[in-house]
C-alpha cells in the first residue's frame, strides 16, 4: 500500500466501476468497510439508500479526479489509505486478538474514533424516490344517498342510507321497522303481514322463501335506523362501490332464498 492511495466509497457495483475505469478494481474487505460504514454515517452518509450499500473501492487519485465528474459512479467519501493503516495498527496494539463482549464494545468505540480522520464525505446521495402514482377517487356519494349493498358472496343483502361521508369513504345507517304505535319492530320476514301493515310493498313469497322490500317513501314514519360504526372505504375497482338507488324501490328488504 503506498501513500497515494485512496479508497472510495460509492452505491455502484464492482462491475460498473470496472466497465468505467476499463480496469479491474479492487474492494476493500467487507470487515473494515462495515467500520468504515459507521464512520461515513456518522457523517452524513447512510450505510444503505434504497437498497444501495457503501462499498469501498481503491483508485489513484488521478481516477478520483476523472470520477468526480462521472454523474453514474458519484462517489461519497474519499478515504486515505495510510491514515486508515496507521489507525488500524494503533488500535490493534491496544487489543488482545481475543476479547470479551465488553472489550470488544469498547475496541470497536476506539477503532470508529481513529478511522474517523482517515475519512471524508465529497459527495451528496440524491436520495431520489420513485414517484408512486396515486389513484384518486372522487366520492360519488352524500349524506341521504340510499345504496343497494351485497355480501361476500355477491348475493344481495339490501338497502342502507349513507349518513356520513369523507374524502375516502362513507357510513352506512340500515333501516328497521316500527309498529303503528311507534314501538319498535326490527326486522319483518312475513310478506303478508307486510302488505297488510306497510304501503306500497314490492315483491312476492313463494313455498318457504320470499322477496320483497318495504319503500322509504310512503312509509316515513314507520322507519328507523341503527347507525354502523364500520368506515367503509371507496374502492378503485370496476364495481367495487355500492351502485346509489334513486327509485322508489330503496326501503327496508326482506328476503330467504334457499341456495343449494
Amino acid at each position: 500500500m503506498t501513500n497515494s492511495e485512496i479508497y472510495i466509497g460509492t452505491r455502484i457495483d464492482w462491475n460498473t466501476l470496472n466497465d468505467t475505469l476499463n480496469r479491474s478494481v479492487s474492494r476493500l474487505n467487507q470487515k473494515l468497510t462495515k467500520e468504515l460504514r459507521t464512520v461515513a454515517m456518522n457523517k452524513g452518509i447512510k450505510k444503505t439508500e434504497q437498497g444501495k450499500r457503501l462499498d469501498l473501492y481503491s483508485i489513484s487519485k488521478q481516477e478520483l479526479d476523472t470520477l468526480m465528474n462521472n454523474s453514474s459512479v458519484r462517489p461519497l467519501v474519499k478515504v486515505d489509505a495510510k491514515k486508515m493503516s496507521d489507525s488500524l495498527q494503533k488500535v490493534n496494539s491496544s487489543y488482545s486478538s481475543r476479547m470479551d463482549y465488553d472489550t470488544a464494545k469498547l475496541y470497536r468505540k476506539d477503532l470508529t474514533a481513529a478511522l474517523t480522520s482517515s475519512l471524508d464525505v465529497i459527495g451528496e446521495d440524491t436520495n431520489e424516490r420513485k414517484k408512486v402514482s396515486k389513484i384518486t377517487i372522487d366520492n360519488p356519494y352524500k349524506v341521504g344517498d340510499w345504496v343497494s349493498y351485497s355480501n361476500n358472496y355477491g348475493y344481495s343483502r339490501g338497502y342502507a342510507r349513507i349518513y356520513k361521508v369523507t374524502p375516502k369513504g362513507y357510513y352506512l345507517e340500515h333501516p328497521l321497522l316500527k309498529y303503528k304505535n311507534g314501538e319498535p319492530m326490527g326486522h319483518v320476514s312475513n310478506y303478508d303481514y307486510a302488505r297488510i301493515h306497510f304501503n306500497n310493498v314490492q315483491g312476492k313469497s313463494w313455498d318457504q322463501e320470499w322477496d320483497f322490500t318495504i319503500p322509504y317513501e310512503g312509509n316515513e314514519d314507520m322507519f328507523f335506523f341503527k347507525r354502523g360504526s364500520k368506515f367503509n372505504r371507496l374502492s378503485n375497482r370496476e364495481y367495487g362501490n355500492p351502485p346509489i338507488v334513486n327509485d322508489e324501490l330503496h326501503g327496508y328488504r326482506s328476503y330467504r332464498y334457499q341456495y343449494d
